[in-house]
C-alpha cells in the first residue's frame, strides 16, 4: 500500500517536472508575442509612409483645412445678397381698455351733453408676408466676384500647405538620419581613440613613446565623448521635431541607396524653371488673389456712395374682435378685419453719413497698395527660390560626388597615417586628425546626399509642381539598409587573412550608403608584441641636443634592465616620475625629434639586438 502511494507520487511529480517546462515555455512564448504586437514590429518606415501618418496628424494641415472650408462659404453668402429676401411675421394680441366720452348734441335748439363710461377688450390678430428684390446695389455684385476670388485663393493656400507639408516632412525626416550619421560617426571615433589610448599606453609602458602622445590621445577622447554628448542631444532634438509632425516615434528611417540617381534638372535651364515658377508657383497665385481681392474691396467701399434700389412687395391680414361696454349698462360686440396689399420699388440714396463712406475709401486703397507691394516681395522671392533650388541641385551632384571622392581618400589617408605611426614617420596627433578628417567626410557625405533630396523637392516646391507622386519618386531611392560606398582595401598585415576579409566586407557593406556605424569605422593600429619586431640599430644623441646624431651598433646584446642616464637638458621636459634621459637600450627615436623618456628606475624592459654606447 505504502509502495504504491510512493510510486504515484514520484509519477506524479515526474510528469510535473516534464510538464511544467513545456507551459512555462509555452506562457513565455506567448507573453514574447504578446509583446511584439504591444510594440509593433522594428522596421524601418520610409518618407512616403511618415507623409501619409502626418497629413493625417498635422495640426497644421488640418488647420488649412479647416480654414478652406471656412472661406469656401463665402461665395453662397455673397449671392444670398443678391436673391429675393421673403419674410413673414404673426401678431395676436389681447387688449383691456377704460374710457370716458362727452359728447354734445344739439336737440330742439338746446345743447345737451351726453357721455359716460365705456370698457373693451379687443382682441387683435395679424399676419403679413413680405419679399424683397435688390434690383440694384454695387457693393453687392462686387462682393459677389469678391467672394468668387476668396474661394479660390482657399484652393491655392490649402494646396500650398499640402506642399509645404511634404517638404517640412523631408526636412525633418533627413535631419533625424544625419544625426543618427553623426552619432553613429562620434561614437564609433571616440571607440576608436580609446582603443588608441589604450595602445599608447602600453606603449609608453615599454617606453616606446613619449607621455604626450598618451596626454594628446586622452584629450582627445575627451573631446570626442563631450562631441558625442552633443550628437546624442541633437539627435533626441531632431526626433522631437519629426515627432511634433505624426505624434509617433520611429526606431528606424529608411536610407538612400547607394545606386540614388543624380539627375539633373529638365529642362537644363534656370530660366525656364523661373518663368514656371512666376506662373504657377502656389504661393504667388495666392498674393495674386490676395492682390485682386483688396482691389475689389476698394470698388466695394466706393458703393457706399451710390444708391440701391429695391423691389418690395407685402401682404397684411388684421383681425380684431372684442365686446364694449356702456355706462348704461347695455353692451355690444366690435368686429374689424381688413386686408392689405403692396408693391413699391424703394430707392435708398446716401447723402451724409458723418464721412464713414470716405474713410472706408482711403482704407481700402492703402490696403489695396499693400497688397501689390507683397505681391511684388514674394514675386521676388519665388523667382530667387527658384534659382536658387535650381543651382542647389545642379551643385548638390557635384557636391555628392566630390565628397564621395574625400571619403574614399580619407579612409586611405586613415590607414598610411596608421601605418605611419607603426614605423614611427607618424606621431598620434596625426592618426587623430587622420580619423576626426575621416568622421566628418562620412557625415558630409551623408548629409550632402539628403540636401540633393530636399533641393529637388525645393525646386519642385518653387514650381509649383511638388505632389505626392514626385513623394513617391524619391521613396523609391530609400531603403532600409543601403549598401554602401566601396572603400580601398584593408592592409592585410594588422590582422590575420580571415578577420582582415571580414572586416573588408563590413566596412564595405556600410560605407557606400553614407551610413555610418561603430562596427565599420577604421580601427586603431594592433601593434605587435615588442620582442617580436625586428630592432634597427639606435642613434645615439648627446645629452641636450637634437641636430647630431650618431649611430653605433652594439656587438653584444643588450642588458634587461635600464641604467639611469646622466641628468640632460629638454625643451620638452616632462613631469615626474619620468625623466629626461640621454641615451636609452630599446625603442627607436620619435618621430618628432624629441628626446627620449625613461621610465622609473627598475622597470623591466623586453629584450633587444640594439645597445648604446657607454655613458
Amino acid at each position: 500500500m505504502i509502495t504504491s502511494q510512493t510510486r504515484g507520487i514520484r509519477h506524479r511529480q515526474t510528469l510535473r517536472k516534464q510538464l511544467i517546462p513545456g507551459v512555462f515555455m509555452k506562457r513565455t512564448a506567448l507573453l514574447a508575442a504578446c509583446s511584439l504586437l504591444l510594440v509593433g514590429p522594428a522596421m524601418g518606415e520610409d518618407l512616403l509612409t511618415v507623409y501619409q501618418r502626418a497629413l493625417q496628424a498635422d495640426p497644421l494641415i488640418r488647420e488649412a483645412e479647416a480654414t478652406r472650408r471656412a472661406t469656401r462659404e463665402a461665395r453662397p453668402q455673397a449671392l444670398a445678397a443678391l436673391l429675393p429676401q421673403i419674410g413673414a411675421s404673426a401678431t395676436r394680441q389681447n387688449a383691456e381698455s377704460d374710457s370716458f366720452i362727452q359728447q354734445p348734441q344739439e336737440i330742439n335748439g338746446q345743447l345737451m351733453v351726453f357721455g359716460g363710461t365705456t370698457n373693451s377688450k379687443p382682441k387683435t390678430r395679424s399676419w403679413s408676408v413680405d419679399l424683397r428684390q435688390s434690383v440694384f446695389s454695387w457693393r453687392d455684385w462686387v462682393t459677389l466676384r469678391r467672394s468668387g476670388r476668396q474661394v479660390a485663393q482657399a484652393e491655392a493656400d490649402y494646396s500650398t500647405a499640402q506642399q509645404s507639408l511634404i517638404l517640412r516632412v523631408a526636412e525633418r525626416y533627413f535631419d533625424v538620419l544625419a544625426a543618427q550619421d553623426n552619432v553613429e560617426a562620434q561614437q564609433a571615433a571616440v571607440e576608436a581613440i580609446s582603443r588608441q589610448l589604450e595602445q599608447a599606453e602600453k606603449r609608453f609602458e615599454v617606453g616606446l613613446i613619449a607621455i604626450t602622445d598618451v596626454q594628446e590621445a586622452k584629450a582627445a577622447r575627451d573631446s570626442g565623448a563631450a562631441a558625442l554628448i552633443a550628437a546624442k542631444r541633437q539627435h533626441a532634438t531632431s526626433e522631437e521635431l519629426l515627432r511634433e509632425f505624426t505624434d509617433e516615434r520611429y526606431r528606424q528611417l529608411a536610407r538612400p541607396v547607394d545606386t540614388m540617381p543624380l539627375m539633373t534638372p529638365e529642362p537644363a535651364n534656370a530660366e525656364q524653371w523661373v518663368e514656371a515658377s512666376m506662373r504657377q508657383n502656389l504661393r504667388l497665385v495666392s498674393t495674386r488673389l490676395a492682390a485682386d481681392i483688396a482691389r475689389d474691396d476698394v470698388r466695394a467701399a466706393f458703393g457706399g456712395h451710390l444708391p440701391t434700389l429695391d423691389l418690395v412687395a407685402s401682404r397684411s391680414n388684421t383681425d380684431i374682435k372684442g365686446p364694449i361696454g356702456f355706462a348704461g349698462g347695455s353692451r355690444s360686440e366690435f368686429i374689424n378685419n381688413s386686408d392689405s396689399d403692396s408693391i413699391a420699388l424703394q430707392l435708398s440714396v446716401p447723402i451724409f453719413s458723418g464721412g464713414l463712406a470716405q474713410s472706408r475709401v482711403r482704407e481700402s486703397q492703402f490696403r489695396w497698395i499693400a497688397a501689390r507691394e507683397r505681391l511684388e516681395r514674394i514675386s521676388r522671392e519665388t523667382e530667387r527660390q527658384a534659382r536658387d533650388a535650381y543651382l542647389g541641385v545642379n551643385s548638390e551632384i557635384a557636391r555628392v560626388q566630390a565628397l564621395r571622392q574625400a571619403l574614399e581618400s580619407s579612409v586611405t589617408a586613415l590607414k598610411a597615417t596608421e601605418a605611419g605611426y607603426d614605423v614611427g614617420t607618424r606621431t598620434a596627433v596625426d592618426v587623430l586628425d587622420a580619423r576626426r578628417t575621416l568622421v566628418q567626410a562620412q557625415t558630409n557625405y551623408a548629409r550632402s546626399r539628403y540636401d540633393y533630396i530636399l533641393n529637388v523637392l525645393r525646386l519642385k516646391l518653387a514650381a509649383g509642381t511638388l505632389d505626392v507622386a514626385t513623394l513617391d519618386q524619391v521613396n523609391g531611392w530609400l531603403q532600409e539598409q543601403a549598401p554602401a560606398l566601396t572603400p580601398p582595401p584593408r592592409r592585410a598585415h594588422r590582422r590575420n587573412p580571415s578577420r582582415a576579409a571580414g572586416a573588408g566586407r563590413a566596412s564595405q557593406a556600410a560605407l557606400s550608403s553614407g551610413s555610418i556605424s561603430a562596427s565599420t569605422r577604421s580601427r586603431a593600429p594592433r601593434f605587435r608584441p615588442t620582442a617580436s619586431r625586428p630592432r634597427a640599430p639606435m642613434r645615439r644623441r648627446s645629452p641636450g641636443s637634437f641636430s647630431r646624431p650618431t649611430t653605433a651598433v652594439a656587438s653584444s646584446p643588450a642588458p634587461r634592465t635600464v641604467r639611469a642616464a646622466p641628468p640632460a637638458s629638454s625643451s620638452r621636459a616632462i613631469s615626474s616620475p619620468l625623466k629626461t634621459c640621454g641615451p636609452v637600450s630599446t625603442g627607436r627615436p620619435s618621430a618628432a625629434g624629441s628626446s627620449r623618456l625613461c621610465p622609473p628606475m627598475g622597470t623591466r624592459l623586453p629584450p633587444t639586438k640594439a645597445t648604446s654606447a657607454a655613458p
